[in-house]
C-alpha cells in the first residue's frame, strides 16, 4: 500500500502478505541449505518477521461499511430508514 503524509512526501507501507511471503522464503532456502549455521540464522529471521506479522494493527472489520443505509419495511408497507 502506498500513501501520502502530511508534507505530500509518498510512504511505502509494507502489509501482512508481504512478510509472509519473506519469511516462507526463508524457510525455504533454510531447508535447501546443508550449512547449520546458515539455516539457523535463516530461520531466527523468519521467525522476526513472523513477529512483525503478529504486531501489524488490523481493524476490526465492522459488521457493514459506515455509508449503508438498510431500510426496514413494517408489516404495514410503511418504510423506515435505521441509520
Amino acid at each position: 500500500m502506498i500513501r501520502g503524509d502530511a508534507y505530500g512526501d509518498v510512504i511505502a507501507v509494507l502489509g501482512r502478505v508481504y512478510f509472509a511471503r519473506q519469511a516462507s522464503a526463508l524457510l525455504r532456502y533454510a531447508r535447501s541449505t546443508n550449512n547449520p549455521e546458515l539455516a539457523a540464522a535463516l530461520i531466527e529471521r523468519a521467525a522476526n518477521l513472523k513477529d512483525r506479522i503478529d504486531a501489524v494493527d488490523r481493524p476490526m472489520p465492522s459488521p457493514r461499511a459506515p455509508d449503508v443505509e438498510i431500510e426496514i419495511v413494517s408489516d404495514d408497507g410503511s418504510a423506515a430508514q435505521d441509520s
